[in-house]
């Protein structure tokens, strides 16, 4: 299935890889952008997707907080969410592999999360296990 994101959408997927991954290695940066990619796709069948929703949803479920919101804008110096941005590319392009082998969600494995129990782990990448 073929969706594309305007600007603002990548925007927002860098952004909430970088609330998630801020200094983290960049696999572990890829691995968040393409479960964002999944549940994307994964929601694509149904409607069009929000990349808003999507990325607050990502947000709340890695953090654990249900009040988890994006950082501000980015500013051109700011290295973590250029490199977040760049691997947001290369995910959507597919030049990147999938390192998650599908996952639409994740959780930091040093939280038991709930809603996890009905997902299937499929990776641990950093400080996240990634399910679908």
């Amino acid at each position: 299935m073929m969706i594309t994101l305007e600007s603002r959408d990548l925007d927002l997927c860098a952004r909430t890889v970088t609330a998630l991954a801020s200094d983290e290695t960049d696999d572990l940066k890829a691995a968040l952008a393409w479960t964002l990619r999944n549940r994307f796709i994964v929601r694509a069948r149904v409607a069009r997707p929000s990349a808003l929703t999507i990325c607050h949803a990502l947000l709340r479920e890695g953090t654990g907080c249900a009040t988890a919101a994006l950082p501000p804008g980015p500013v051109s110096s700011d290295v973590d969410w250029c490199r977040a941005l760049a691997i947001n590319c290369l995910v959507w392009s597919g030049d990147l592999v999938d390192p998650t082998s599908g996952a639409t969600s994740c959780h930091r494995h040093d939280v038991t999360a709930k809603w996890a129990t009905r997902r299937v782990p499929t990776a641990l990448i950093g400080a996240y296990i990634f399910l679908r």
